[in-house]
């Protein structure tokens, strides 16, 4: 091998051993970046993908809601009412509605005078229960005893009339929510109506006084009735309120109309499901005296003679709720 050709082959060899160094260099740094990147990553813990952050739950939820407020309901019948009642559901629910009135709650009723029913006339109540069992009740009597032609109608306050559960069933049995524009269409359409105008403050007091009524709201059912120059007829339930004992309630920072108040009952939390059941005490229902629209010699524009009125009413339903507890305890005397 000449002297020039052994210099190539030594260069060759330096080469070689340069570029393997530096390969080898260029593979170390590569593993250390990695473990470095290894090590980082292990410090996070590592996400799972369960598939329920792709869930839309308020869409769930409203679906939901749909389906229970639904639940037990069958189609609606082809008779039409602009406020969804359903006078096939009202009428397979009678039996039941007989059983509460008769055997659970064992309603009486007395009258000062007759009750007007040949015309449509607003009846004056005070609220007696959470849930509006004193608005079936009543419209239950009145259909059975009174032989009205046209379905009895109670007015709901919106806290009731926002619920999405209770709101279904309550326009299939009657119930619309109160404002002048719905009473004053249902009495021109012939319907008598069932008010309250305590609202929720009537069942807010824990023990109430027996006959001490909240004041009066101005909710448009007096004013519709007189516009419509119906008979005002006051009307005093006493022990419906029994049926939920009320012993506090718990109004919130910020109570909206769809959760205006937590009641706490005698039963409820702490008996769960079974708080629902409202309890079998005795109801008696005092009608006074119907008022016609002369009496008050006051226009459903004047808002002054209106708040006179209201407060005439709030005299004339406690002393038929007094009538009704001394008739309830008379009753109960004999037992």
């Amino acid at each position: 091998m000449s002297e020039r050709e052994k210099v190539i082959s030594l260069h060759s060899n330096d080469l070689s051993e340069e570029l393997e160094a530096e390969s080898l260099e260029l593979l170390r740094q590569a593993l250390e970046d990695l473990r470095m990147e290894i090590r980082t990553s292990r410090t996070a813990p590592l996400k799972r993908e369960t598939g329920l952050e792709k869930i839309d739950w308020p869409g769930l939820f409203d679906t939901l809601r749909g389906h229970l407020s639904q639940i037990g309901m069958s189609e609606r019948s082809l008779s039409h009412d602009d406020f969804g009642f359903d006078a096939d559901v009202s009428e397979s629910l009678t039996p039941f509605f007989t059983f509460l009135y008769e055997r659970y709650w064992r309603v009486r009723f007395i009258e000062e005078k007759e009750v007007p029913s040949e015309s449509p006339s607003l009846f004056v109540v005070n609220r007696s229960t959470l849930l509006p069992y004193d608005g079936l009740m009543l419209a239950h009597l009145l259909m059975n005893q009174k032989k009205y032609s046209r379905p009895i109608r109670f007015l709901v306050s919106d806290s009731l009339a926002n619920q999405p559960f209770f709101q279904p069933w309550l326009a299939r049995l009657g119930g619309v929510r109160v404002c002048y524009e719905n009473v004053d269409y249902l009495l021109r359409s012939g319907h008598s109506v069932i008010c309250f105008p305590e609202g929720d403050a009537g069942v807010l007091s824990p023990f109430k006084v027996q006959g001490e009524l909240s004041s009066f709201l101005n909710d448009g059912a007096v004013a519709a009735a007189l516009k419509n120059k119906a008979p005002i007829v006051p009307v005093g339930i006493a022990g419906a309120d029994e049926t939920y004992p009320l012993l506090a309630t718990f109004l919130g920072v910020d109570p909206s109309p769809e959760i205006p108040f937590l009641p706490f009952l005698s039963n409820f939390p702490w008996l769960g499901i079974l708080s629902s059941f409202p309890l079998p005490v005795q109801w008696v229902i005092s009608f006074g005296a119907a008022l016609e629209a002369k009496d008050f010699n006051c226009s459903d524009e004047d808002s002054v003679a209106q708040e006179q009125v209201h407060r005439m009413l709030r005299v004339r339903v406690e002393a038929q709720v007094e009538a009704a507890a001394v008739y309830r305890g008379s009753v109960e005397s004999q037992f």
